[in-house]
């Protein structure tokens, strides 16, 4: 399984952060995701994809709140 750096894991911790303050769902799925629900097989990649689900006017807030944290 591909091992996330430190620094990738403080940015999806703080992503995270971000999406529950404004009370938006966050998933991981995808390539990360993938040999958590498939073990058995070899087929490893290290990209992250998220999926959020959020009204179109929480969008903006939350593309600015990261920015804002640096």
């Amino acid at each position: 399984m591909p091992e996330l750096t430190d620094h990738q894991i403080a940015h999806l911790r703080a992503l995270k952060v971000q999406c529950l303050t404004l009370g938006v769902e966050l998933a991981i799925i995808e390539a990360i995701a993938y040999p958590v629900h498939f073990p058995e097989k070899s087929q490893h990649t290290g990209g992250i994809d998220f999926v959020l689900t959020l009204d179109l006017e929480e969008l903006a807030d939350l593309e600015r709140r990261p920015l804002a944290d640096g």
